[in-house]
């Protein structure tokens, strides 16, 4: 490949795994350069609540949002989704993962070596998932509900009881 450059990746467009979700309810693409620091006020907003410590615990006004990302932005996604689940209390999970396929097309790095343009496909995996301050369907697979409330780590010894978070 020292004879090619990479000139586009265009990655094919996916169908939501979630049929029944309605039109208007908002996406959150997260990608490997994101900033989650942009990203969670961006989704914050859209569930209703500002990013401020009075939105936590708030009724939120829209009742979806789906974070969705792909190759490298998975864990971010991931990440973005648990901060989503401890600043609005509540809220149910369903996540589905996938494989999303990404062409990238390779051109020859000097036009009159004979060769040809090149497009390799590729596999990435992705996760879709979609919080819900409505119950949804505990059958399904992927699904977590509302946890209890985080109580922090105590450390217990002889001498009494710590917090230590």
């Amino acid at each position: 490949m020292e004879n090619y450059s990479r000139v586009r990746t265009v990655e094919r467009p996916s169908v939501c795994p979630f049929p029944d979700l309605p039109p208007d309810t908002p996406h959150v693409r997260v990608k490997d350069g994101s900033k989650i620091r942009n990203l969670l006020p961006f989704a914050l907003s859209r569930m209703g609540a500002g990013a401020g410590p009075a939105a936590e615990g708030a009724e939120p006004t829209l009742r979806q949002v789906v974070v969705m990302a792909s190759g490298k932005g998975v864990a971010k996604a991931v990440t973005v989704a648990e901060l989503l689940k401890r600043r609005l209390k509540g809220l149910h999970q369903l996540t589905r993962l996938l494989y999303v396929t990404v062409d990238d097309v390779w051109e020859p790095r000097s036009p009159d070596a004979g060769l040809e343009s090149l497009t390799v496909s590729r596999s990435l995996p992705a996760v879709w998932i979609l919080l819900s301050a409505e119950p949804l369907d505990p059958d399904q697979p992927g699904y977590q509900g509302p946890g209890v409330p985080y109580l922090g780590v105590r450390r217990h010894w002889a001498g009494g009881t710590q917090n230590i978070l």
